[in-house]
């Protein structure tokens, strides 16, 4: 988490956009290192380009972030993964939404014997902004 930050802040500082890591204590668990990095990184990517003024990023049992854009279009919301590259590319986002497809099957890949990791999205993040959530088992 730490290491996300550093790597983070100075872009979205000199984009205007406050960078709000909540170190809490810290969690440990059993997790392919490099996927779930490239994930957050590539969803604070997403969040420096989109944000309004803030981007928050916590670690806890549930992991995930937020920001204060105006939330993900409703089409992406509990759609499929084909379904979510077909809602991304008819907003003419210049997004693929290739990262959100990587990001579930990475999830899907971290098992802990009947549970799946899984992504959420939704629109109760900063001020009614975008929430992205990453659960692994």
């Amino acid at each position: 988490m730490i290491e996300l930050a550093a790597d983070n802040e100075l872009l979205l500082e000199a984009r205007g956009i406050k960078f709000l890591p909540d170190h809490g204590d810290p969690v440990e668990g059993y997790f392919d290192r490099e996927l779930v990095i490239e994930i957050l990184n590539s969803v604070i990517n997403s969040a420096q380009r989109h944000a309004k003024s803030a981007v928050l990023l916590s670690c806890c049992i549930d992991d995930g972030y937020e920001d204060d854009v105006n939330g993900y279009p409703e089409e992406l919301l509990g759609r499929s993964d084909v379904d979510v590259n077909s809602a991304v590319s008819a907003k003419s986002s210049g997004s693929t939404g290739s990262a959100l497809l990587f990001a579930r099957r990475i999830a899907e890949l971290h098992r802990y014997r009947d549970r799946i990791g899984c992504v959420t999205l939704s629109n109760d993040g900063i001020d009614g902004g975008a929430s992205f959530r990453l659960w692994l088992p």
